[in-house]
């Protein structure tokens, strides 16, 4: 093929079947390592197996409740988990970049390869949060609904502005919030924490 001066002509080596293969078991191993739970973790409840995330939140949980020289003990390994969590997620990416580069290169759709949703404790465990932080948020915006101003500079609350239709239907939105918080709660809720 000719090429304009100064410019290297493109190199494509032959992918083989036997590449290709190589490729696709080195990305999927890097995704099992990545993101399933098969790192052993001592918990209260004995040791179970978790993903690098689910080590991460674990770690996490420790940390929230240590104290003193114990704390910085724990926050060093949390960083080092986090670090060592994106090592793992990072070679994933590449090896399965590079299975659909050699795919690519050999005129082939490569196979998805994907991380499966992790039911570890520690996920499990993050997802819980979310779900109670997130439901406690929509008790705030429903609370704030009726007794923030409806307009910056107000002194008067929204609640006091609305028809009794309207009325109704914020203390409904709140009372149906407050309910949605109570069901999905695993534990006793702090509700000075939830209106703060």
């Amino acid at each position: 093929m000719a090429t304009k001066p100064g410019i290297a002509a493109p190199l494509i080596a032959a992918v083989s079947p036997a590449d290709i293969q190589r490729a696709k078991e080195a990305a999927v191993a890097a995704y099992t390592e990545a993101y399933t739970p098969i790192h052993p973790v001592k918990t209260a409840a004995g040791q179970v197996l978790m993903c690098w995330f689910g080590r991460v939140d674990n770690a996490y949980d420790a940390l929230a409740r240590a104290e003193g020289e114990k704390r910085a003990m724990i926050q060093g390994a949390v960083e080092d988990l986090g670090r060592r969590a994106k090592v793992a997620t990072n070679a994933a990416e590449q090896a399965v970049s590079d299975y659909t580069a050699k795919c690519l290169a050999a005129n082939q759709v490569p196979d998805e390869i994907s991380a499966p949703r992790c039911e570890c404790d520690g996920c499990q465990s993050a997802s819980y949060r979310q779900r109670y932080w997130s439901a406690v948020q929509t008790v705030r915006e429903a609370m704030m609904d009726l007794f923030l101003p409806e307009f910056a500079g107000d002194q008067v609350p929204k609640l006091l502005g609305l028809s009794d239709e309207e009325t109704a239907a914020g203390i409904r939105a709140l009372k149906d919030a407050c309910q949605g918080l109570v069901d999905m709660s695993e534990q006793p809720i702090d509700w000075m924490e939830v209106i703060r």
